[in-house]
């Protein structure tokens, strides 16, 4: 009688092990795997006391091993949350500068390749026609090339832009502007030409 009472002990030991393991699978909290790691070593300490004292084997100990290793596991895992936690901060900020730095290369890239697409196009001698700007246009990878005449009308245009040319655009001689927009926005490249006009 007295062996059937302590494996009950055991066991109920053991199964509020594992309600510890699933309290922290639900809620990720470290106090519940101490919990957990207490009532599983508990169990086995009472099971290896049992056994020996009738000595006999039994698949309680290997089902104790089994929670033991599930209890080792969550442990660890708990571990590199709590670390992930406690450096998170530091996380973010290296992935937000790394971002920045990409995002800042790519401006770059967009601002010097639209720069060269209105050098390009308002360079004196060049042949002012839509093939020579759709070749620019194409070989700087811009959304479109305008030749700007002194009245601020396109004279000459290649590839594709919604809406109206801003007037602030329209009225800038050189440098990089970005107007923004309602639905589109566009980041414009002005270069001066001969006669008052321009390229953008």
């Amino acid at each position: 009688m007295r062996s059937r009472s302590r494996l009950r002990t055991v066991l109920a030991v053991s199964y509020l092990g594992l309600l510890g393991l699933l309290v922290w699978s639900r809620t990720l909290a470290p106090w519940s795997v101490g919990v957990a790691a207490a009532l599983v070593l508990a169990a086995l300490v009472l099971e290896l006391r049992r056994t020996r004292r009738e000595e006999v084997g039994t698949p309680v100990q290997l089902a104790l091993a089994a929670l033991l290793l599930a209890v080792v596991a969550s442990g660890a895992t708990t571990l590199r949350l709590e670390r992930g936690v406690a450096a998170w901060d530091t996380v973010v900020s290296a992935r937000d500068q790394r971002l920045a730095a990409r995002l800042e290369d790519r401006l770059r890239g967009v601002i010097r390749r639209a720069t060269a697409a209105a050098y390009l196009a308002a360079d004196p001698g060049v042949d002012a026609s839509f093939e020579t700007l759709e070749q620019i246009r194409a070989r700087t990878a811009v959304d479109a090339v305008a030749l700007i005449g002194p009245d601020g009308v396109p004279r000459v245009w290649a590839g594709r832009h919604q809406g109206q040319i801003p007037a602030r655009v329209l009225a800038r001689e050189s440098g990089i502007l970005y107007p923004g927009g309602a639905l589109f926005s566009y980041l414009y490249a002005v270069a001066p030409g001969g006669g008052g006009g321009g390229a953008r």
